[in-house]
C-alpha cells in the first residue's frame, strides 16, 4: 500500500495496494488506507488524494468508503474517488 504522484502532478497523490490473499478481510487495508488517507491530507502541498477501483471489486469499494474517500466518477468498468 502506497502513494505515488498523479500523472506528474505535485499535488495530487494516487493510493495504491494489494493484498495477499491470506491476510484478506481482517481489515488490513482499511486500516492502512484511513492512516495513508489521513497523513497525505497532513501534508504540504498535497491538494486531492485519488484511487480508483473495478466496480464490481466490493472489497475495495468498502476499504475507500472507510477511508474517507468520496465517489466522484463510475466510467466504464471503474469507480474513481478523491478527497
Amino acid at each position: 500500500m502506497g502513494f505515488r504522484y498523479r500523472d506528474g502532478k505535485q499535488d495530487e497523490l494516487e493510493l495504491g495496494y494489494s493484498i495477499v490473499p491470506n491476510y484478506q478481510g481482517y481489515g488490513h487495508a482499511t486500516e492502512m488506507a484511513q492512516a495513508l488517507v489521513a497523513w497525505g491530507k497532513m501534508q504540504s502541498g498535497i491538494n486531492k488524494i485519488i484511487a480508483s477501483c473495478d466496480y464490481e471489486n466490493y472489497a475495495s469499494i468498502r476499504v475507500l468508503d472507510k477511508a474517507g474517500l468520496k465517489r466522484v466518477e463510475k466510467k466504464d468498468s471503474k469507480i474513481y474517488w478523491s478527497t
